[in-house]
């Protein structure tokens, strides 16, 4: 019994030896007189100290880049975010790192104090953010007006033009795109496939034809839009309408019997025309618009 006793006191005070060295470990990280070499090494000894030190406000930048780095191929996947978001609302941590953070944690990045002085020390930031990030960051109902005044300045477009393609840029960010001044941004709206249906009937509208071209173009324009662009005044508008794939049968009936060969030739090829329209083509009178349909493959006389 005695020595039951006494391998459960050894137990006991073992553990109680661990448990102390756990504590002052952890106290070690949180402590902001802690050199950067010991931060290092606390960082790489467990998952829960690595959080610590990275919210550490002393640890130094390079110690947090090195951090960033070790943990986020496995937190971007599924594994330990808490050590990412805590390197990501650090104020020390490189800006770089920031900004790629930023990507995955957007409201942890604002709410960073380090992002109200980057906005006052840098006349320009929003020039400085990747385009990603930017767009990310856009979508958030907090993003800070004086970036998005910044984002409006003239000297900007080219910022504003990568904004409206981009496939991560809200809805409601594209809809105040669309009225810009530059028209290269809106042309970039019309086209983006995340711009809402009711701006692209507007810019279907458009008095610039290759805003008109675009919401042609764009994948996700619907057949009442289409219907509309089918009956546009510039022929290279009504051509892409016939070469996209979602077209539907009703609206290439209808180009089918454009005055225009090259949008005849157009419905010729689209694999969605209905045979009915193909016997019609096969019939044309241009040369250009019979080849094209002996070469779509559901045309019934194909080979024959």
């Amino acid at each position: 019994m005695q020595l039951i006793a006494n391998i459960l006191e050894k137990a006991v005070k073992m553990l109680m030896l661990i448990r102390g060295r756990i504590s002052g470990r952890r106290k070690e990280a949180e402590n902001e007189n802690t050199t950067g070499d010991r931060l290092a090494e606390l960082a790489q000894i467990s998952t829960e100290l690595a959080r610590i030190v990275a919210k550490n406000p002393s640890t130094p930048s390079e110690v947090l880049r090195s951090l960033s780095y070790y943990e986020r191929s496995e937190c971007l996947h599924g594994g330990d975010t808490e050590t990412c978001q805590n390197v990501a609302r650090n104020p020390n941590t490189p800006t770089e790192v920031l900004w790629e953070l930023g990507r995955h944690f957007p409201q942890t990045l604002l709410d960073n104090p380090i992002f109200s002085l980057l906005m006052l020390e840098k006349p320009n930031l929003v020039a400085q953010i990747p385009l990603e990030t930017l767009c990310i960051l856009l979508a958030l109902e907090t993003f800070p007006v004086y970036l998005w005044e910044q984002l409006m300045l003239p000297h900007n477009y080219e910022v504003r033009r990568g904004v409206a393609r981009h496939p991560y840029t809200p809805a409601r960010i594209l809809e105040l795109l669309a009225k810009d001044d530059d028209i290269e941004v809106v042309q970039r709206v019309a086209g983006n496939s995340n711009t809402p249906a009711r701006i692209l009937e507007l810019l279907a509208k458009d008095i610039n034809v290759n805003v008109r071209f675009k919401v042609a173009w764009n994948s996700n324009t619907p057949a009442n839009i289409l219907e509309l662009l089918a009956k546009d005044i510039n022929v290279n508008v009504r051509c892409i309408i016939t070469r996209k794939a979602n077209t539907p049968a009703s609206i290439l009936e209808l180009l089918a019997k454009d005055n225009h060969p090259y949008v005849r030739e157009g419905v010729a090829e689209n694999a969605n025309t209905p045979v009915s329209i193909l016997e019609m083509l096969a019939q044309d009178v241009d040369a250009g618009v019979r080849d094209a349909v002996t070469g779509n493959p559901n045309y019934p006389g194909k080979g024959g």
